[in-house]
C-alpha cells in the first residue's frame, strides 16, 4: 500500500513507524514538520506533495499537536482512510476536538483515554504505542553487558518525585544501583545549580542521589535501557 506518514521529529519515532511499515513491504511518505507554522512555504508544498501521492493511507502521528497544519480542508481532499494516532496521553494535547470526528481510526498512547473518546465523542479508539526501531539505535548494541538494577528516563511530576523518592529510598538501602535522568533542579548559572540542588536534596535526601540533571539522547537512552534490569 502507499502511506503518507506525518509526524514531528519526535525522538525518532516518526522515522521507526516508517521504518516497520516499509519493513512491511509499504511504499511511505514521510513528511515531518518543520515548526515554523501554518504559514510556513514548506508545510503549504508537503501538503501538495501529500495530496499527489494519492495513498491508501494518511497516519497523523503525534495526535492533534499540528490540528492547525493537518486542516479540515486537507482532511477532506486527501485520498485513503485518515488514521490519527497519538504520541502521549490525550489530556497534554490542546483542542482535542478539533478534526477528530474527519479520522477513520483513531490510535491512543494510554489504555485510559479509551473511555475518554467513547465517552465524549463515540469513538472505538485503539491502542497503539510508538517504540524506536532498532535498526535505528540498538543494533550495535547487542552484547552489553547489565549494570543497572534500575533507569528512568523522562519528566518529573510531583507525582513522579515523591514515587521515585520511595524507589530511591528501597535501592540505597538494598546496595541497587540506580538511575534516573531528567530535569530536577534549576542549573543555568552555577550559583542557581548549587542552591536549587541543596534544595532539592533537603526534600527528597534518597532520590538526589541517583538523579541526573540533564536529559539524555535517545541513543544514549537505548543504551541505558540495555544495561539495565528494569526501566
Amino acid at each position: 500500500m502507499r502511506i503518507v506518514l506525518f509526524g514531528m521529529k519526535y525522538y525518532n519515532y516518526t522515522s521507526s513507524i516508517k521504518y516497520a511499515l516499509e519493513s512491511l513491504g509499504h511504499t511511505v511518505l514521510m513528511v515531518l514538520d518543520d515548526g515554523l507554522g501554518i504559514n510556513s512555504i514548506n508545510i503549504k508544498k508537503n501538503k501538495m506533495k501529500m495530496i499527489g501521492f494519492a495513498p491508501d493511507i494518511f497516519i497523523n502521528f503525534c495526535g492533534n499537536y499540528k490540528y492547525n497544519l493537518i486542516d479540515a480542508e486537507f482532511l477532506n481532499t486527501i485520498t485513503g482512510k485518515r488514521i490519527l494516532m497519538y504520541a502521549d496521553a490525550i489530556k497534554f494535547v490542546g483542542d482535542v476536538e478539533q478534526n477528530i470526528l474527519l479520522y477513520d481510526k483513531v490510535c491512543v498512547f494510554e489504555p485510559s483515554d479509551i473511555n475518554l473518546l467513547k465517552k465524549e465523542y463515540g469513538i472505538d479508539g485503539l491502542i497503539s504505542s510508538a517504540s524506536v526501531a532498532e535498526e535505528i539505535f540498538c543494533k550495535k548494541y547487542k552484547d552489553v553487558d547489565t549494570f543497572y538494577d534500575l533507569s528512568f528516563v523522562g519528566v518529573m511530576t510531583n507525582e513522579r518525585l515523591e514515587f521515585f523518592e520511595n524507589i530511591a529510598e528501597y535501592a540505597d538501602n538494598n546496595n541497587l544501583k540506580m538511575i534516573v535522568f531528567g530535569h530536577f533542579w534549576h542549573n543555568k548559572h552555577w550559583w542557581q545549580e548549587f542552591f536549587s540542588k541543596r534544595k532539592f536534596a533537603k526534600k527528597y535526601p534518597y532520590l538526589v542521589k541517583f538523579a541526573q540533571n540533564r536529559y539524555i539522547q535517545p541513543e544514549e537512552a537505548a543504551l541505558l535501557y540495555k544495561q539495565t534490569k528494569i526501566c
